[in-house]
């Protein structure tokens, strides 16, 4: 082992383990006989002089010395190295920025077997060959020595003996003639000897029928005497190896151990015969047919063992022998050969080509002998490899045994050669079809980087297969340490297959490709080694950077980010130079990347600022000289307000719009505090003064005139503000207006509930906007025709009907034409006119089967049932509706009246505690729909009582009237509270109610006056239920009250000149002809207190 001592002194400016420049450090470098180095350094100074034991070589290093590169040292220049051996060369360079070494052999091309260690000080070289010598070299640079440093190495590769072909056991029988092979390379040269028995040869007893000649040893004639071990040895200077054999040699009779056997062949076809023999001397074969034909022609071809019978004819049946024979005996075996006509397939599968995703059949017949018929069967093979059935996850099938291959959906690995093999066991035959996919392509192959260095990367790939398509494109995608996700690069055409890309600083970039043909892209290719660029100063500064006034005496400053893609090295910041108008300049620094604003206290209002952002990393700030961005500190309060604010009385002043004027402000950028921005009017509700102000601006004029669009029928104040950019100023003096009524926005939630030929009922809600009283609706339809509609718009005559308890409205349009597009539109009317327009579009439908109505119930009564079903949106109605019934038991059904309104019917003259099968049948035209039938049971005379106490309409009747006794108990206790009376008469006459619009209500006597009560205090104004209707507050019991609910009409609907239903509740209910009318109070909407001008 030998070793080298180093001794380093540090510079002045440097310190090591915290010692000063008087300080220097052992290293030691030892070295093994297999040049595997070992190195050690010490933490503490070590005086000069103590160099240790053993030390062979001492260096001395000062610290201010070392600048560019320097060769410390080397292992020997020449190299000599044994054949699958090792191979190992070091240099070790110097240098203050750490040198980068490079490997190289001269004249030739590094390969995989030849490994550079970690730090590139070692080239290790495994498994040498000859092939490998010849001269190596390292060399260095760094940032200081440009021109490489260089140390040269010869290396000679030489080799241990080693056979190229050596000597076998051999066995031959007597008079026969043999030899063994020792053929020995190596370098230098090898030295062969051969041995006998041990002995060597040229000391063996002498032997007249073996020879040497060269690297031969031969036997001629040999006796059952000349069995022996026979060695070669071959040595050369770096070792020898020798070889062990056996000479063998007997005297036996020919003997046949295995005969031809039974053979089935196909016309046509070639087949061998096999006749297993032995014996010593080797024995002569000889080939019979029938036992009196010799085969001896040119269509048979012999072998020691076999005989080919080519091109066989059915002539060629027969036995067959085979004869054997020595000097010592011979022997024989006899065997058949059967000749079969010749298996064909008569059907081939055809070729195919299509698109991926349809599916391909191949079919397949074929004949065989008669003989071996039953045997013969169909198999399939892709590729030359098999398919089973349902292969692919059922994806293939093979039908119809063997005569059909199926493939339901195919991709692009179903582009393949597909075979039919049809086999009897005798012989075969094959159909042979190709089935190309057009697809996507597959993913391009073997993606490598080329080359990774200098901020660029070239990467190589080979395309992959195009399934019959051409490859359109190709696109890249990459990944960096900063990305979660891979990016699309770049998109190149498909003639290529390398491509160069710029890349960023300071980054391990990844990247895979997809390739496209015109029916789509193929998967990802593999993914790429790493590929790291070095850190370098940042590209740019930030973009997009922005001065925001709205911070009152600070100076705020937005910017977009620097990703961390582009920044390009460690210790990234933003550096915000501010330069105020007097020169003065500050510097801040945010090293957070994501921080992209910065707000500084300046104590000053709307001051102009020029401002500079920069990016800067460990390297440095980026090359390009930032912008400079000018703007203002924040913006204040103005300290102006507009005067004289008063309605203008020369504009218009209607529902829609009002004018209004005032005093222009002074527009200084001092006394608006900021640069000014316009005026801005705003206004809210008179019983809101709370709310949001909404608002809208008014132009920049010295006597500002505006008209402006306020909310109709609102009691409003409003006012007027001066304002910057950022803030307003205090009100002007207010004024009150009250705007007149307008006319209502849309209704809302306009659509069809169903529809029959001739008929559509629809539904809507009131309007959001009502801007007034709403007095009416306005309907109308016409015809769409093409893709427009017809000019002619037919008004609806009917009036709509409120159902309360859903608070919508509902119609029925009648009078349509059968399957036909209609345009129904909808107005919601106030005193000023007509709102804004809603329409549905709704198609009616052909004559046709209706819906198969649902019985929602049957209520019977004594001599009567009420039988009630529902039409569902959607559904397609009947022309009209009637029920068919008849009593359980009967045969016979009887028909019931038509309904073309409602959707209920009563079914008279009953038998009372009878059960009657009930169905509802839609009709339209020749079409019928009939319900399920449902059983139900009339009451009898003793049931009738129980049924109406029993009753829905009964037990809402008396809830209604508990609470209606609470309510007016709670009225008297607050009447009393009060102390002091309720006049219905002034009331009345206030809210303008004359004693003959009045009803008396009557009801078993109970009373025979108007009932009235206020509501005032309750905050009632609308309220409806049963008969007992509340009016303005006021209740009022109309004459009819006391009348049975089977005699009331009170949901009979009106006749539309359409027979169809038009006015039904949403769910189809009869409940009204039981019970009184249900409705619930309605909200009123209370309007937004503030609004926006529009």
């Amino acid at each position: 082992m030998s070793t080298i001592f180093i001794v380093l002194c540090l510079p002045a400016n440097l310190t090591l383990y915290g010692h000063a420049r008087t300080a220097c450090f052992a290293c030691y470098l030892s070295f093994d006989e297999d040049r595997n180095s070992h190195k050690s350094l010490t933490d503490h100074p070590v005086s000069i002089n103590n160099k240790g034991e053993n030390v062979e070589e001492v260096w001395y290093f000062i610290g201010e010395s070392v600048n560019g590169v320097s060769l410390l040292w080397r292992s020997d220049a020449n190299v000599l190295g044994l054949k699958n051996g090792e191979a190992k060369f070091m240099c070790i360079f110097a240098g203050k920025a750490t040198p980068d070494i490079v490997w190289k052999r001269k004249g030739g091309k590094m390969n995989s077997r030849m490994e550079v260690s970690e730090h590139g000080q070692e080239l290790i070289i495994k498994d040498l060959e000859f092939a490998d010598k010849g001269e190596y070299e390292c060399s260095a640079t760094n940032d200081v020595t440009s021109t490489p440093v260089v140390a040269t190495f010869t290396l000679q590769v030489e080799a241990r003996p080693y056979f190229v072909k050596e000597p076998l056991d051999v066995t031959i029988g007597v008079e026969e003639n043999t030899e063994f092979f020792c053929m020995v390379e190596g370098i230098p040269a090898s030295d062969v000897n051969w041995f006998i028995n041990g002995q060597p040869i040229n000391e063996a007893p002498p032997n007249p029928r073996r020879t040497i000649q060269k690297d031969r040893l031969v036997f001629k004639n040999v006796t059952d005497g000349d069995s022996q071990v026979i060695q070669c040895k071959a040595s050369n200077k770096h070792g020898s190896l020798m070889a062990d054999v056996y000479l063998n040699v007997l005297a036996l009779k020919a003997l046949v151990t295995e005969g031809p056997g039974k053979v089935k062949v196909a016309e046509g076809n070639s087949v061998t015969l096999k006749c297993e023999h032995n014996g010593k001397p080797d024995p002569a074969l000889k080939w019979m047919k029938n036992n009196v034909q010799p085969l001896n022609t040119d269509r048979y071809e012999f072998t020691h063992n076999t005989v080919l019978i080519k091109d066989v004819l059915k002539k060629d049946n027969g036995k067959y022998t085979c004869i054997s024979s020595n000097r010592f005996g011979s022997d024989n075996k006899t065997g058949e050969l059967i000749v079969r006509k010749k298996t064909k397939v008569t059907l081939r599968p055809v070729e195919r080509s299509l698109a991926y995703g349809e599916g391909a059949i191949f079919n397949c017949l074929a004949t065989s002998d008669p003989s071996e018929q039953q045997f013969l069967e169909k198999l399939w093979y892709k590729n030359g490899e098999r398919i089973n059935n349902n292969d692919d996850d059922g994806n293939i099938q093979i039908l119809e045994n063997g005569d059909t291959l199926s493939i339901v959906k195919t991709s692009s690995k179903d582009s393949a050669n597909y075979s039919c093999v049809a086999d009897n066991k005798v012989d075969s035959d094959t159909g042979i079809s190709q089935l190309k996919v057009k697809a996507p392509p597959d993913p391009p192959r073997d993606l490598t980087i080329k080359t990774c260095g200098n901020l660029k990367v070239t990467l190589f790939w080979r395309p992959g297969f195009d399934n019959y398509l051409p490859i359109s494109n190709y696109v890249i995608y990459s990944k960096t340490n900063y990305d979660n996700a891979y990016k699309k690069m770049n998109e190149l055409l498909g003639d290529v297959n390398e491509y160069e890309q710029r890349l960023s600083a300071f980054a391990n970039y990844t990247f895979k490709i997809k390739a496209r043909n015109q029916l789509g892209e193929s998967v990802f290719s593999n993914i790429t080694p790493i590929c790291s660029t070095k850190a370098a100063i940042p590209e740019q500064h930030p973009t997009n950077v922005r001065i925001i006034e709205n911070k009152t005496r600070k100076l705020v400053i937005e910017w977009d980010p620097v990703e961390p893609i582009d920044q390009n090295g460690p210790g990234f910041m933003y550096v915000i130079i501010t330069q105020d108008k007097a020169g003065n300049k500050s510097s801040y620094q945010v090293t957070d990347w994501k921080t992209t604003r910065k707000e500084i206290d300046v104590g000053n209002i709307y001051k102009e600022y020029k401002v500079q952002v920069k990016a800067v990393n460990s390297k440095g700030e980026a090359a390009i000289p930032p912008l400079i961005y000018r703007g203002h500190s924040g913006m204040g309060v103005p300290t102006v307000v507009p005067g004289n604010f008063e309605v203008d009385p020369d504009a218009p002043y209607t529902h829609e719009t009002i004018g209004l004027r005032w005093d222009t402000v002074d527009m200084s950028a001092e006394a608006m505090q900021g640069k000014f921005d316009g005026y801005k009017i705003r206004y809210w509700h008179m019983d809101q003064p709370d709310k949001e102000e909404k608002e809208e601006e008014a132009t920049v004029e010295s006597k500002i005139r505006r008209t402006v669009r306020l909310p109709p029928n609102s009691d409003l104040q409003l006012d007027v503000v001066a304002r910057n950019t950022y803030f307003d100023s205090n009100g002007s003096n207010k004024i009150n207006i009250t705007t007149p009524e307008g006319v209502p926005g849309p209704v809302q939630s306009l659509e069809s509930m169903y529809r029959s030929g001739h008929f559509v009922k629809i539904k809507w809600e009131k309007p959001k906007e009502e801007n007034g009283e709403i007095i009416g609706y306005d309907i109308e339809y016409e015809e769409i025709i093409g893709l427009g509609v017809d000019k002619k718009s037919i008004p609806v005559q009917s009036e709509p009907e409120w159902v309360a308890e859903r608070n919508r409205y509902e119609l029925g349009v009648p009078g349509l034409e059968l399957n036909t597009n209609y345009r129904i539109k909808v107005w919601a009317k106030t005193r000023t006119g007509r709102g804004e327009i809603e329409f549905v579009d709704v198609k009616t439908a052909p004559e046709n089967m209706p819906t198969v109505p649902y019985i929602l119930d049957a209520l019977p009564a004594k001599t009567s049932i009420n039988v009630s079903w529902q039409i569902n949106k959607g559904d397609v109605a009947g022309y009209h509706y009637f029920v068919e019934y008849r009593k359980y038991g009967e045969h016979k059904f009887e028909s019931g009246p038509l309904e073309k309104r409602n959707t209920w019917s009563v079914i008279n003259n009953l038998t009372s505690g009878s059960s009657y099968e009930v169905k509802v049948v839609a009709e339209s035209g020749n079409f019928k729909a009939r319900s399920e039938i449902k059983l139900v049971t009339t009451a009898k005379t003793d049931e009738v009582a129980s049924a109406v106490y029993n009753a829905e309409w009964f037990i809402i009747m008396m809830v209604v009237l508990a609470l209606l006794i609470l309510i007016l108990f709670i009225v008297c206790l607050v009447k009393r509270s009060r102390g002091d009376k309720y006049h219905v008469q002034e009331k009345e006459k206030l809210r303008g109610l004359e004693n003959d619009e009045k009803k008396t209500a009557q009801y078993n006597g109970f009373n025979d006056k108007m009932a009235t009560w206020d509501f005032d205090e309750l905050g009632v104004s609308f309220f409806k239920l049963k008969k007992l209707v509340i009016v303005d507050k006021v209740l009022v019991v109309p004459d009819d009250y006391d009348k049975g609910p089977l005699e009331s009409d009170k949901d009979s609907l009106e006749e539309y000149a359409d027979p169809d239903p038009s006015r039904f509740n949403e769910d189809g209910s009869f409940i009204g002809q039981y019970g009184a009318e249900k409705m619930t109070a309605s909200d009123v909407a209370a309007p937004s207190a503030m609004h926006t001008f529009v």
